[in-house]
């Protein structure tokens, strides 16, 4: 994260630490175009700012990207990179609770399985396999 941007350190700050808020708005800044509403209404806002309140926008970005679909679809409600990172690390802790409902939600989901409307036998195959590939990956096997 640190070497992708010029101002690599900020994204990576705005993703671990802290958001950073416009100072005469206490606005936080969450998408491209709330920046460039924000820079028509806010004519003299310093560089340095500037570069703080893309930095939560780029940070978004560049998690987003990284992540593959199913893990994204399980933080795309979060507003912030910060909200994000906080999201993967609850989802990625090793805490025993969170591996019983990692577990439970596997389990349910294979229990629960079945063809979608409209959708083709090798799209369910598919989403079948990689169903079973997350078990694999997490150690989950149900019991027969």
């Amino acid at each position: 994260m640190l070497g992708l941007e010029d101002h690599g350190s900020l994204i990576w700050e705005s993703i671990t630490q802290q958001m950073f808020a416009q100072t005469t708005t206490r606005k936080v800044i969450k998408t491209q175009a709330e920046y460039n509403v924000l820079l028509i209404e806010q004519m003299d806002i310093p560089q340095d700012e500037k570069e703080k309140l893309m930095s939560n926008v780029k940070a978004m970005r560049i998690i987003r990207f990284a992540l593959p679909p199913d893990t994204f679809r399980l933080v795309s409600s979060c507003e912030t990179a910060k909200d994000i990172w906080d999201r993967l690390k609850e989802l990625y802790s090793s805490d025993t609770n969170l591996e019983h409902s990692v577990q439970t939600l596997f389990l349910s989901e294979f229990g629960a399985f079945s063809q979608k409307p409209n959708e083709k036998l090798d799209q369910n195959f598919n989403r079948f396999n990689h169903l079973l590939s997350r078990m694999l990956k997490n150690k989950i096997k149900r019991e027969t």
